[in-house]
């Protein structure tokens, strides 16, 4: 049994129905049979869920019209409709065709029923999957022309555009007539025509179902644009097309190439806080040098005044102020900007007087070579000029960390710093770039460095791995690698000659434009302490009547302020506030006020700003004295509301008192 036929049977007359339905249940499938007649009961089965197989209806109508018949033609022409008829089947069979029905039979060849009926079935089915492919076609053209990817079809010979979507037409520029003109050639900007079809080769001889590739597509107008692309081989009819659908990835290159500059900032940051990591061991161990030098120095400077007033007190304060200098100046150097990252690539250069320089040098260093007992000799050539053009701060740090590691590594014995114009003979020894220079040598007698390590011993974090070396220091093994950094910043070299159990040996060479005469080397007794000469400042008795208020937070600092300018002013009057700094304005007649930026209860240009605007405190100037360096807009704020700003640093003292000066002598409401 090939299954259950639904069949409506209309307007037969019953004599006849038996014999239809005998007819119907010798075939092969199994008849439901459903009776109806009139128009109700016609409208009432065909309205209904039944899903009819096949319509058997009679009608009779002389003038041959069959409403009923032309009814149910037009409302279900899906359903097949045999006409059935006891009148002569010839003068009706031409009639009821033309009026919707699929054949005709009579009670005189009710056998012809089964084959029309199987027919018809088979008809049905065709004409349905008819339907159903071309819904499905229309439904996958919708898809691919409403497709957000272009899709275009080319011959596999010809390599003309056989189809392309709209998204395709619209994103080219081509019009609907050009497109079919074009070829691969004129859509990838990167394949040639020849090239092309070497591509697609392995479709062709189906080696490959796909090819998928990244590329170019070039617009009619001749922008480009990255695309996906994919390639597959469409046989059709014996015609063979190349299916390319093209993704647009211009979003998704611009997200890669944002991705990439977000990775190279990343790394950047990396670097940078890898530089910072570094900068802060380099900062700590520099300091750490300078900071015990003063320490050292303030003790041995404690116990000679104790004992002898008079006895070595220079000294000392010379190698106090000289490491003082070098830490303010090394803090200068790293921290000068505030609005751009430290370049290292940009070594402010300065002309330096090499004796005054080296002399600077050897005092910090004097010191701890009488607490160690150990002779600590310097020796300085007789120059034809005594100009050095480099980076001062750099210069330090080289020498003070060499020398550092000499008194270190050195229990007994000798240390020597000499400072002398090489031949050019060394120079040549050395590889040394340069026609002329001048030499920094520090030289010991102390455990010296095993050759197995002297090629590493400028590394970072690289420390001598001798057998006493641990018992004489812990340090970072940051010093050498220090050296050799700024050596490299200033274009120098520097030069090791070790041996161990007799000493070590480093020279520093730094290029000189004109040549430094090779004289006699001859003991260079140094100069007075830069503190010394501050005096030019002091007024030897003749003091300023003006009053002077330094409203500042720190008390320390109010108090060496203070000091320095009772020099000068007979009267300074000190406070840590602006609350406090308000009351001594209402009492005292004040002539010059000196502001720190930061105070812990305000904002110091907030007070600046009202003290300008009262009527009673206009006419005072205002100085701003800080160690804070000021951005743009912070310096352009306070320079509105104040009269000078003075930067804390190791000559800001001196810059104070003739500010104060200035600013005294500048302002017509004080005499």
């Amino acid at each position: 049994m090939l299954g259950t036929l639904q069949l409506l049977i209309t307007n037969i007359d019953d004599r006849y129905l038996s014999t239809i339905t005998e007819v119907l249940g010798s075939g092969e499938f199994e008849p439901v049979c459903h009776t109806a007649n009139g128009e109700e009961e016609i409208n009432l089965a065909l309205n209904s869920d039944k899903a009819w197989d096949l319509i058997i209806i009679s009608e009779i109508d002389d003038s041959h019209q069959f409403p009923t018949l032309t009814s149910i033609a037009d409302t279900h022409p899906e359903i097949p409709i045999v006409f059935f008829t006891t009148a002569d089947i010839t003068d009706v069979v031409q009639h009821v065709m033309a009026q919707g029905a699929k054949d005709c039979v009579s009670p005189h060849d009710l056998e012809r029923l089964l084959p029309i009926i199987e027919r018809e079935l088979a008809r049905k089915k065709v004409h349905n999957n008819y339907v159903q492919a071309l819904q499905r076609k229309e439904i996958l053209s919708s898809i691919i022309e409403s497709s957000t990817e272009e899709v275009y079809l080319f011959n596999s010979k010809t390599l003309l555009c056989y189809y392309a979507n709209n998204r395709a037409i619209q994103k080219s520029g081509y019009s609907e007539q050009e497109v079919h003109k074009i070829t691969p050639s004129d859509l990838y900007a990167e394949y040639s025509p020849e090239y092309f079809k070497q591509l697609i080769v392995p479709l062709l001889e189906k080696r490959q179902k796909s090819i998928s590739i990244c590329t170019n597509i070039k617009r009619k107008a001749g922008v480009v644009y990255p695309a996906e692309t994919h390639l597959r081989l469409i046989e059709s009819s014996g015609s063979r097309f190349i299916l390319s659908t093209n993704k647009d990835i211009s979003g998704l290159w611009y997200k890669i190439q944002k991705l990439k500059r977000q990775r190279n900032l990343t790394k950047k940051y990396i670097r940078k806080n890898s530089r910072k990591a570094d900068f802060l061991a380099d900062a700590a161990h520099d300091m750490r040098t300078s900071i015990n030098s003063i320490m050292l120095s303030n003790k041995l400077l404690a116990k000679q005044n104790s004992e002898d007033p008079e006895k070595g007190v220079d000294r000392f304060i010379n190698a106090i102020y000289h490491s003082g200098s070098h830490l303010l100046n090394y803090i200068d150097e790293f921290f000068a900007s505030p609005d751009k990252e430290l370049d290292e690539s940009e070594v402010k250069k300065e002309p330096v007087n090499i004796p005054s320089f080296s002399n600077n040098v050897y005092q910090t260093f004097a010191a701890i070579a009488d607490k160690k007992g150990m002779n600590f000799n310097y020796e300085v050539s007789d120059f034809n000029h005594e100009k050095l053009n480099t980076n001062p701060t750099y210069l330090k740090r080289i020498l003070k960390n060499l020398l550092s590691n000499a008194f270190k590594y050195t229990e007994k014995g000798n240390v020597s710093f000499t400072v002398y114009a090489p031949t050019r003979q060394e120079l040549e020894k050395i590889n040394f770039s340069g026609e002329h220079a001048v030499a920094f040598k520090v030289k010991d007698t102390g455990i010296g460095i095993p050759e197995s390590q002297q090629s590493q011993i400028f590394e970072r974090y690289t420390r001598c791995e001798h057998p006493n070396a641990s018992e004489i220091s812990s340090g970072s093994g940051l010093g050498l690698s220090i050296c050799k950094e700024l050596t490299q910043a200033l274009d120098g070299k520097i030069d090791m000659e070790s041996k161990v159990g007799i000493g070590s040996t480093f020279t520093l060479y730094l290029p000189v434009k004109k040549p430094l005469r090779l004289d006699k080397v001859v003991d260079y007794p140094g100069k007075k302490s830069p503190i010394t000469q501050t005096s030019e400042f002091f007024t030897n008795g003749n003091k300023s009547d003006k009053t002077i208020l330094i409203i500042d937070d720190s008390m320390v600092h109010n108090l060496a302020i203070k000091e320095l300018l009772s020099f000068t002013f007979n009267n300074c009057i000190t406070t840590t506030s602006k609350t406090k700094g308000y009351q001594i304005l209402k009492r005292e007649s004040i002539d010059c006020i000196i502001l720190d930026y930061i105070l812990v209860d305000s904002d110091s240009i907030e007070m600046a700003k009202y003290l300008k605007n009262h009527q009673l405190y206009s006419h005072i100037p205002i100085i701003i004295y800080t160690g804070k360096i000021l951005k743009s807009k912070e310096l352009e704020r306070v320079q509105r509301y104040t009269d000078a700003v003075v930067k804390k640093n190791t000559e800001s003292h001196k810059k104070l008192i003739t500010t104060i000066h200035s600013c005294l002598g500048s302002n017509a409401s004080i005499s």
